[in-house]
């Protein structure tokens, strides 16, 4: 549905707000007859070319012209936006400005801009001036932006931006040294080591620097960032210790991710001081050591203290009420149960604690269970040992747990039935034994999350009998010790061997059944092939090979060499013509090779 034009009759309008309700189209020029417009978001909604009209909106605030970057808005030039003395928030992410060639001349004088967003934007390149004024701007995003001639660094005039609290420059193909500024850098080709002038940037507040090649130690500059709330350098090769300043001066922090480096030593206690602490993500480094008994200070992961608030906002200076929609809002790439996604809208809600992948030693403290807010908890691919602590069903809000591949041994606790809200569960591969809880989750996990263990009972296909010993059903339902004879098949063999002699005997017996089967044409053969390759060197059978013998009648001997026989290989039925004899009432036995005996007989 096209946008309106009748919107422009509507002048006592001060917010407007038609993005994500069904409507599509080119901005009507007469959206500029509403000068009473404080806030305008057509976010989504609009495609062609930006109306100039738009500038006659001189009370504007905020503006939003967010568009798709398939079918982006174009802008010939961005000059009405001078006459916006007032704005203080603009998004034009997406938007075509490849012949906007004076935008940042124009943005840079606006005196109440704080909040710029031009992600996906298709940019000009030509000289930047090396400093502008910005003087109110707080958050530029210019992630994932393109330039019309492809550059490879940081430009010049951000690193005059000294009031950021928030710049996000992740998505492009930058190279080269950081800039001294707030930063939201992840996925560009930075390497070599942190600025340390970045620790002036007093307000900073997120660092987001992940999936890069930066090298080097813990950056100690960072000790004066004490406003940082969240801090991801995960995906680099940063090495060294993790430093015990970073829990006695970072005690803002709520999202604290250092995962896929290279870190080493013990985890330092000093991390508990961080009460604000929401999650908390030291995965696939070299940690050693034991898991800190005082995780249970961190009290942001309990329930009593756990945030209600959705979004994780970096405020503004002057801002006391983060919900007015101005701030920018923290968004992390988690891995929770098996696969990472970035989380912006809900992660203010999530807690997580990950020290998966490392050399992590000793028991599980007792202590981490008295986190119930707690929801996402990873110890897995460790060397962990004793036993999982008896009181894990206190952490009430837990959905999912991994601690395959230690070395745990014991009981399940039977307290983890508890944890109603388990949406996962991994315990393979360690040294637990005995049954597994019965509880309202547990039985509806995958079998693979409990193997590798010493384990029975649902969801495995083992039961435990009463004295604890593991037995397994038949297919009658009955018990059958695993390294017990089985009776099914020993009566199976027996009852064919039987069979075969009732049948087989009366007509060696009888020689008035053997000319009746001959009269009707019956004639068949049965050869038994024995192989007697290991048979003692005394053995009954003659040496001679190829000699025909004719067997005793009462078969003793053929008795005898059953007894030496190793295995009963098959029996084969055979058509007359291909035996070999001297005539109807003959059984020649004869020795075809010096490993098998072949028995003919004449029926």
């Amino acid at each position: 549905m096209p946008i309106p034009t009748f919107l422009g009759t509507m002048t006592t309008l001060t917010h407007l707000n038609l993005s994500h309700v069904g409507f599509y189209g080119k901005i009507p020029h007469q959206i500029g007859n509403l000068s009473n417009l404080v806030y305008l978001d057509l976010s989504y909604a609009a495609n062609g070319t930006i109306p100039s009209q738009i500038g006659n909106l001189s009370n504007l605030l905020y503006l939003d012209l967010r568009s798709y970057s398939h079918e982006p808005l174009f802008a010939k030039n961005v000059d009405w936006l001078s006459s916006l003395s007032k704005l203080e928030y603009l998004d034009l992410g997406g938007a075509n400005l490849s012949k906007s060639f004076h935008w940042l001349h124009t943005l840079q004088a606006l005196p109440s801009l704080m909040y710029l967003h031009l992600s996906q934007c298709t940019l000009p390149h030509h000289i930047q001036p090396s400093l502008l004024n910005f003087s109110s701007l707080l958050t530029l995003d210019l992630s994932y932006t393109f330039y019309s001639a492809a550059i490879y660094f940081v430009p010049n005039w951000i690193f005059g931006l000294r009031k950021l609290v928030s710049l996000q420059l992740r998505g492009n193909v930058i190279q080269g040294p950081i800039p001294d500024v707030d930063v939201n850098l992840q996925s560009n080709h930075f390497v070599g080591n942190l600025p340390p002038s970045i620790g002036s940037l007093a307000k900073l507040q997120s660092l987001q620097i992940r999936n890069n090649s930066l090298s080097g130690i813990f950056p100690a500059s960072l000790k004066t960032n004490n406003q940082l709330i969240s801090l991801d350098l995960g995906e680099n090769n940063l090495s060294g210790t993790i430093p015990t300043w970073v829990g006695e001066k970072l005690l803002n922090m709520q999202i604290l991710r250092l995962r896929s480096n290279t870190f080493s030593g013990h985890i330092p206690n000093e991390i508990c001081h961080m009460s604000l602490l929401q999650v908390l993500d030291l995965a696939q480094n070299n940690l050693s050591g034991n898991i800190p008994s005082c995780f249970n200070h961190l009290n942001a992961m309990t329930l009593m203290n756990k945030s209600t608030d959705s979004l994780i906002y970096c405020i503004a200076p002057n801002n006391t009420d983060p919900k007015l929609g101005y701030n920018s809002i923290v968004s992390v790439l988690l891995w929770l149960k098996g696969r990472g996604d970035e989380y912006k809208n809900f992660l203010g809600l999530v807690t997580s604690i990950d020290l998966s992948n490392n050399k992590l030693l000793g028991q599980i403290p007792g202590e981490i269970t008295d986190l119930s807010g707690l929801m996402f908890l990873n110890l897995s691919h460790n060397q962990l040992n004793g036993h999982i602590p008896q009181s894990i069903g206190n952490m009430g809000s837990l959905l999912s747990i991994d601690l395959s591949r230690n070395q745990l041994s014991g009981e399940i606790p039977p307290t983890i039935s508890k944890l109603t809200f388990l949406s996962m569960l991994d315990l393979s591969y360690n040294h637990l034994k005995g049954k597994i809880p019965t509880g309202t989750q547990l039985q509806t996990f995958d079998t693979s999350n409990f193997i590798g263990n010493n384990l029975c009972g649902p969801p495995l296909p083992i039961n435990c009998s009463s004295n604890g010993k593991i037995h397994s059903y038949d297919h009658n339902g009955k018990v059958s010790h695993r390294h017990g004879v089985n009776w099914f098949f020993v009566s199976m063999t027996f009852g064919f061997v039987v069979g075969f002699w009732i049948v087989i005997a009366p007509l060696f017996i009888c020689r008035s059944w053997r000319n009746i089967s001959n009269t009707l044409g019956f004639a068949r053969s049965i050869v038994l092939r024995l192989d007697i390759s290991r048979l003692p060197a005394k053995s009954i059978i003659p040496e001679k090979a190829g000699k025909v013998y004719d067997p005793p009648a009462p078969f003793a001997h053929f008795m005898g060499i059953l007894k030496y026989v190793r295995l009963l290989i098959q029996f084969v039925f055979v058509e007359p013509d291909t035996l070999i004899g001297h005539g109807p009432t003959k059984a020649p036995l004869v020795l075809c090779s010096n490993t098998t005996v072949t028995f003919q007989f004449w029926i």
